[in-house]
């Protein structure tokens, strides 16, 4: 989301009601060249606009979709002022007395029921509904607007205030970049109730400096579904109006409730801009310290002691993309990651990551990059721990920096820490530090206990369970041979028997035809 909002000015619709005469760039009239055909073609392009609302209409069953509004998020209302832009919008231009088609009347009416269904009153319904083709609307006042003229304007929030919307800001981000974030949403409720309990502590209005989470979360919805086709055209006209009419409505919430002006939206320009930026964050960073040369066209980005050995961050080609990793100095190289040491101003890792708090929460612009996290050989006696990872981290004031997973989730929160690297590794085409698997696992008690002497007597006794475990393994193999013999010769044994069963039978078979045969010829020699 931008820094910096943009002047917020007043609504006005784009429907015939408020058509105006063409004008230059630089905002004087342009005459006609030819009034009479000119008034013609934008006859015509107008009934051509009609035609295509009033099939569309006429296919829609979704009251959102005919409004053509994003859906209200699940027991929230949808947004009014844009309820009543829809409706002046799309009314004019199918009004059944001033356009000549057969199934305007019905579509009409369907936007109408559809307008109801999505909070339009009964004021701002007769407009349209009495509108006479010509006249021009008032520019809209929501409920809640005049509410808002009524009462007297919200006062500066306090200092206790002013920190807990420190406290949001990423979780604004975090609803900027999917407004549905359950976990967002929860933790802003929180917020919210933090400030309601401490506003009826100091006896104040219980809603005073409330967080407008449905109010802003619908305008981002909006915002975030034309972000998506910029990102495919980048020039649709279309799209960047929407942006920009939605951008006045946050910025006039921000305003109007002397909320953070980081919560405000990228204009589309800033969007574009910020894609392109995005690509070349994926393929170079121009890093404020000194970098290194390792094996392999591997760049050293910084180093820190672990244990006896060196870990190195490494930034290298994989598949055409640029990953970064932490190896050991043996895997990078040991005479280039010394000579990179032996520099004065070479960047240690390690270096100021006890410093960095909630206090620069607000300083925190992007997260650039992750370490992809790698474990070769895991004990699995020991508790999960997630792989090491550094993250590469761009502050507005403070530029460029390194930290680990540890330190973004102190700037952050846990949680929003947690979001911004999976979002990051996604990007890159690779799991999350604690989603990341060991290359080869083992399992060892032993080199879990500290004292040396429990320690050799756990081996020893290890030592006996193993050799236990293997006669036991070894009694079930001779077990198991002698089971597979006594199947196999009693299987041969049983069809021995079956098949002699079978001769008898078919012996005892014979000999029944047989006397069958001599009782026949008895009865015939009997009945002569």
């Amino acid at each position: 989301m931008s820094l910096t909002p943009q002047p917020v000015e007043s609504v006005h619709t784009t429907s015939p009601a408020t058509a105006k005469t063409p004008q230059g760039g630089g905002g004087l009239r342009t005459p006609s060249p030819t009034p009479g055909l000119e008034l013609e073609r934008i006859k015509a392009e107008k009934a051509r606009k009609a035609t295509e609302e009033i099939k569309r209409i006429l296919e829609c069953e979704d009251s959102a979709e005919i409004l053509k509004l994003p859906k209200p998020i699940e027991g929230q209302d949808a947004d009014e002022l844009e309820v009543i832009l829809a409706w002046r919008e799309i009314g004019c231009m199918i009004h059944p007395d001033h356009t000549e088609h057969k199934d305007a009347t019905t579509a009409y009416k369907k936007l109408q029921t559809a307008a109801k269904e999505m909070g339009l009153d009964a004021t701002d319904q007769e407009d349209v509904d009495s509108w006479d083709g010509k006249a021009e609307f008032d520019p809209p006042t929501t409920s809640g607007q005049q509410r808002h003229m009524d009462e007297d304007e919200v006062p500066q929030p306090p200092a206790r205030v002013l920190e807990l919307y420190t406290k949001a800001t990423p979780l604004l981000y975090a609803l900027g970049e999917n407004p549905h974030d359950p976990a967002a949403h929860e933790e802003l409720k929180t917020i919210n109730e933090e400030i309601r309990e401490a506003n009826k502590k100091e006896e104040l209005p219980p809603l005073e400096w409330l967080i407008p989470i449905n109010e802003l979360v619908i305008h981002y919805i909006e915002v975030n579904s034309k972000y998506g086709i910029l990102k495919s055209n980048a020039t649709d006209q279309d799209a960047r109006s929407r942006i920009s009419m939605e951008k006045k409505f946050i910025d006039e919430i921000i305003n109007r409730n002397h909320l953070p002006e980081a919560w405000t939206v990228l204009t589309a320009d800033e969007f574009v801009a910020q894609q392109s930026e995005n690509v070349s964050n994926t393929t170079s960073i121009d890093y404020p310290w000194r970098t290194g040369k390792g094996m392999t066209d591997s760049l050293i980005v910084g180093v820190r002691k672990s244990g006896r050995g060196t870990q190195v961050c490494v930034e290298r080609q994989e598949g055409g993309t640029l990953i970064r990793r932490l190896e050991s100095a043996s895997e990078v190289g040991l005479l280039e990651v010394q000579n990179y040491m032996n520099t004065n101003d070479f960047k240690n890792l390690a270096e100021g990551q006890s410093l960095w708090s909630h206090q620069h929460r607000d300083d925190f612009e992007e997260l650039l990059w992750v370490t992809k996290s790698q474990t070769m050989l895991k004990n699995t006696a020991s508790r999960r721990k997630d792989p090491a990872a550094d993250c590469c981290v761009k502050f507005r004031k403070k530029g460029i920096h390194i930290l680990t997973v540890s330190s973004l989730s102190k700037v952050l929160g846990p949680t929003s820490a947690r979001r911004a690297i999976t979002r990051v590794c996604e990007r890159d085409g690779f799991l999350p530090p604690w989603e990341a698997e060991p290359v080869s696992t083992y399992y060892d008690k032993t080199k879990l206990e500290k004292n040396p002497v429990k320690r050799r007597e756990m081996r020893d006794q290890q030592a006996l369970e193993n050799r236990d475990i293997k006669e036991e393994t070894n009694n079930i193999q001779h077990l198991q041979d002698r089971i597979a013999k006594f199947e196999t010769s009693g299987e041969g044994q049983l069809q021995a028997r079956v098949e002699k069963m079978e001769k008898r039978f078919d012996t005892m078979e014979t000999s029944m035809n047989e006397l069958k045969d001599m009782f026949k010829q008895l009865m015939a020699t009997l009945a002569r």
